[in-house]
């Protein structure tokens, strides 16, 4: 058993100084190191739900509800937790819900955390500084990494075989131009099979891949978590000729003055990451659990409008690069995965803009299909029948 000084929030909190574990984990994260110093498995397996409470408060572990231990972890996803108290921590960019509580029993209990962090407030992206938004991109790469699905090594694999990086052709007076803009991404002229080789490597689990390719260009039934992907895919392979040419003739980014490409707004998450991967510079993506902290961080809610959601978060990037001269350059760099992947080849033109915006948000977790259509604006790409 572990010594009388050997606590196992204390072996959590050491994981994290050490930055071996991310700042949001599971279980299965912790397991090997903790046994190593003799936790038992039923340790690892329950502590860590009975001593956490979900973000507002609601929801409480057994030993925090029966007032035998204060809580010591966010539950932030099913089987997904986080210190409290962590300065790394993406709650520091969502609006202060624990602030707004605090005379509430549970949370006067854990009073004592907030001496060691940075006060809760809400996440625009400018109220932040150039720092902490690269250290929640970093935790983000981490996380990512540790994963199945790789989803950082196949981002950098994608950008290599599908993207070209092309000289800025905007106007000296264009906000990228007088920020020292090098170039925009563009997609090459791929194939929808190609294309579909890279969204199911990059958004879709391993396990699921054949089966949605085979649903997309075969019509094989496919009833999966995936199964909103579909549709928006065979659409776009009907179309693909046309959009190709379309997304190919757009030579702006996500920082220039156009605001963003002008599509149809989304039905599903799935549909946001196509329309992503199609404008690889200029449209972020969600997912469930980023959408929730785009919500509450104050921007649009992307499954209704998906445009305005985009144009808010580049206009708060360009604040931020504003203030602490960063440039298009430096905007670039606030993401830099290949530094966990040294074999792979670092980017001709640095990180696509809508990966650094991405990660701010993003953190691999459950995920829940959102169902909803709105109408497209009047002139958007669209690939309805």
């Amino acid at each position: 058993m572990p010594g009388k000084d050997e606590t196992f929030w204390k072996a959590i909190e050491r994981l994290r100084a050490n930055r071996i574990i991310a700042f949001q984990w599971r279980r299965a994260d912790i397991r090997l190191h903790l046994e190593k110093l003799g936790f038992s498995p039923n340790s690892i397996n329950t502590i860590p739900s009975n001593q956490s409470v979900t973000l507002d408060g609601v929801e409480q572990g057994n030993y925090v509800k029966a007032g035998v231990a204060k809580p010591r972890a966010y539950r932030v996803g099913r089987g997904l937790f986080q210190l409290i108290g962590d300065s790394d921590s993406l709650l520091a960019i969502a609006p202060p819900l624990i602030a707004e509580r605090r005379s509430s029993p549970l949370l006067a209990n854990a009073e004592p955390d907030r001496k060691r962090t940075r006060p809760l407030r809400t996440g625009r992206i400018h109220s932040r500084s150039a720092d902490e938004i690269r250290q929640v991109i970093r935790d983000s790469n981490e996380r990512s990494a540790q994963g199945r699905q790789k989803y950082v090594e196949s981002e950098i694999l994608a950008l290599h075989s599908d993207y070209e990086f092309i000289t800025c052709p905007c106007r000296d007076d264009c906000w990228c131009k007088r920020n020292a803009c090098a170039g925009h991404y563009r997609l090459k002229d791929v194939t929808f099979d190609e294309f579909l080789k890279t969204y199911v490597n990059l958004w879709i689990p391993p396990r699921a891949r054949e089966n949605v390719k085979r649903a997309v260009l075969g019509g094989n039934p496919f009833n999966g978590r995936q199964r909103n992907a579909i549709k928006p895919l065979q659409r776009l392979r009907e179309n693909w000729s046309s959009i190709l040419d379309k997304v190919r003739g757009y030579d702006k980014c996500g920082l220039c003055d156009s605001t963003v490409p002008l599509v149809a707004n989304v039905s599903n998450l799935y549909e946001g990451k196509m329309w992503s991967q199609l404008f690889y510079d200029s449209l972020v993506p969600f997912d469930t659990a980023s959408r929730i902290l785009i919500k509450r961080a104050g921007y649009p809610d992307p499954k209704r409008n998906f445009l305005a959601m985009n144009g808010q978060l580049f206009s708060d990037i360009r604040r931020l690069s504003e203030a602490y001269g960063l440039e298009v350059p430096g905007v670039r760099q606030l993401d830099s995965p290949y530094r966990l992947f040294p074999t792979l080849r670092v980017p001709a033109g640095g990180q696509p803009l809508s990966r650094v915006v991405d990660k701010i948000f993003y953190s691999p977790g459950e995920r829940k299909v959102y169902r909803h259509r709105a109408a497209p604006s009047p002139g958007a790409i669209s690939l309805s029948r």
